[in-house]
């Protein structure tokens, strides 16, 4: 039997089954027309303007005017140079040594043929006359052909857009066209909702056993049977294992300060190490010879222990024992040549602190070293100075430093 009842795809009862519905979806209408264009938007500004044409041809040149009327003789109103005179005005004749100048413009600022306000001129004859008024112009001449037309400019800039047009209203629906083909098949649909369950149909024959299904979910857990009789123990099972170290507790507070304890035994007394320094602030010139050198001057003093600063300007240990010993000083000459600094011991240079550099007359140049020295009781430790070139070195911030190590 056939439902013709109106389905209603959104109201199925959960527990009703005596009908099914299909729903479907009917075909979209056609597209209505399309509105009308928006207008134009604003023009873009004008492009640069082109190139200047080629001028055009020279226009013939007009008639000449009619000649002015002969001026009287020029001699007649000539006028002897008188020398310094720089006010002669214009169109005035003068005379300088016989010949004949005529003044162009005023004032003037030198003598006729060295000064360009005096044009010379020679007279035949009777002498030619002043020269005439200038004609009137003759009439333009025909204006030359046009020239060719410059190359277009550089195309200005595409103006701006214009605003987008209002949206036309939709046109009337058109005709249903002809009938398409049919197009590709569609993806499925999204599946309808479930119709009403129709009748229960007659029972089949028993088909064969299908696959076993996917185990359902559990279900819910029952409520809890009485609790049955205690069963016997069971044997131990196994020790499981040993579960992670928990996190660590809190500090607890600080206990109570414990008793001071007995003082210890003294120990033994301490000995203060040998040392002394000396050094100069101050800058010091030192005369050198060829060959020669001398001692650095340092007279001011450190703090010293077991140490002594006799003779003048050295150290003198009074302990036996292995020294540190360190000096720096910056020197500059007089002219270019080779300087050797070193620290003596008793006179003799001790190897390990001797430095030779090239000075010159650019600036100072930095010596110094630090070493260790084995000094005996007695022994004298100084600064000394020398130069491969006769020359006056300057010695600058020189200082001369000793620590008894053991």
């Amino acid at each position: 039997m056939i439902n013709n009842r109106k389905p209603n795809c959104h109201n199925i009862e959960a527990n009703d089954c005596s009908h099914r519905v299909v729903c479907v979806t009917g075909a979209t209408g056609a597209t209505g027309a399309e509105g009308a264009e928006g207008a134009v938007g604003a023009r873009g500004p004008q492009g640069m303007r082109g190139l200047r044409g080629a001028t055009g041809a020279t226009g013939a040149m007009g008639a000449t005017g009619a000649t002015g009327a002969t001026g009287p003789s020029v001699l007649e109103d000539a006028q002897e140079y008188t020398p310094g005179k720089t006010d002669y005005p214009t169109g005035t004749v003068v005379l300088y040594n016989g010949q004949p100048y005529l003044v162009t413009s005023s004032p003037q600022t030198g003598e006729p043929g060295q000064d360009a306000a005096f044009t010379p001129f020679n007279i035949t004859g009777g002498g030619a006359g002043a020269t005439g008024a200038t004609g009137a112009t003759g009439a333009t001449g025909a204006t030359g052909a046009t020239g060719a037309a410059g190359e277009q400019g550089i195309q200005g800039e595409q103006g701006i857009q214009g605003v987008q047009g209002v949206e036309g209203v939709q046109g009337i629906q058109g005709n249903t066209g002809e009938t398409g083909a049919t197009g590709a098949t569609g993806e499925t649909g999204a599946t309808g909702a479930t119709g009403e369950i129709g009748a229960t149909g007659a029972t089949g024959a028993t088909g064969e056993i299908g696959a076993t299904g996917e185990t359902g979910a559990t279900g819910a857990t029952g409520e809890t049977g009485a609790t049955g009789a205690t069963g016997e123990i069971g044997a131990t099972g196994a020790t499981g294992e040993i579960g992670a170290t928990g996190a660590t507790g809190e500090t607890g507070a600080t206990g109570a300060t414990g008793a001071t304890g007995a003082t210890g035994p003294t120990g033994p007394t301490g000995s203060v190490p040998a040392y002394g320094g000396l050094y100069n602030s101050n800058p010091e010139n030192y005369t050198m010879l060829l060959g020669s050198g001398q001692t650095v001057e340092l007279p001011e003093t450190m703090p010293n222990n077991e140490t002594t600063y006799s003779p003048t300007d050295s150290i003198t240990v009074d302990e036996a024992g292995d020294y540190q010993l360190c000096y720096t000083m910056d020197a500059s000459a007089s002219l270019a040549t080779s300087v050797t600094v070193a620290a003596r011991q008793n006179g003799s240079t001790i190897d390990a602190t001797s430095q030779t550099k090239s000075l010159s007359l650019s600036g100072d140049t930095a010596f110094g070293t630090c070493t260790i020295v084995t000094l005996a009781a007695g022994d004298v430790v100084d600064l000394y100075i020398s130069s491969g070139l006769a020359a006056t070195v300057t010695a600058n911030n020189a200082d001369l430093r000793l620590v008894k190590l053991s």
